[in-house]
């Protein structure tokens, strides 16, 4: 059984969802290959003051009608929450299709992170397995993933949920390697 359950952000955790993004902030751990100011997992996360704002734009990009950025496709946004104490020790965002070129080079269908002082405890490879679950019920038959070439708990946790190396990509604007790899579903 799970140490971690995979929720749709509500108004119930906006203090914890804000806790979590202030974590990243504190330990200036945040980026993205294609953007060095975003947190992994967390679409757009450190654009909004307010995480009861944040967590709305979550629920407006579920949709075509309501989803306000015409770069962005469908998504679903998740939480990480530890069951034994309710705290968010990751978040995942399952993009439902790859629909411009920099999400096929360098982002993928899944981002995803763990809270920096809850690493190295097997959550990642846990995240992204139940996230596999969620993209299977909205029928896709792959995903693909990416990370960067030195994130090796990344990489590890990608290979361990059945991860199949593509290629690697370099990001001009920063400068990093990104591997792909594709999930069958």
């Amino acid at each position: 059984m799970s140490e971690i359950k995979l929720i749709k952000p509500s108004a119930e955790y906006a203090a914890k969802i804000a806790e979590y993004r202030d974590e990243f902030i504190t330990y200036n751990d945040y980026f993205t290959v294609c953007d060095v100011n975003r947190i992994p997992g967390a679409e757009r996360i450190l654009e909004f003051d307010r995480a009861i704002d944040w967590i709305e734009n979550c629920r407006l990009c579920e949709h075509a009608e309501t989803n306000p950025y015409e770069d962005c496709p469908i998504a679903t946004q998740y939480i990480a929450v530890r069951k034994s104490d309710d705290r968010i020790v990751g978040m995942i965002h399952l993009r439902h299709e790859l629909s411009n070129e920099e999400l096929r080079n360098f982002d993928g269908n899944i981002g995803y992170s763990v809270r920096p002082s809850e690493r190295l405890k097997g959550y990642a490879k846990e995240l992204l397995r139940l996230c596999l679950e969620k993209a299977r019920e909205y029928r896709l038959e792959k995903v693909l993933l990416c990370c960067v070439d030195t994130n090796l708990g990344s990489r590890k946790a990608i290979l361990a949920n059945g991860g199949e190396y593509e290629c690697t990509n370099y990001g001009e604007e920063s400068r990093l390697h990104v591997e792909l790899y594709w999930i069958l579903i």
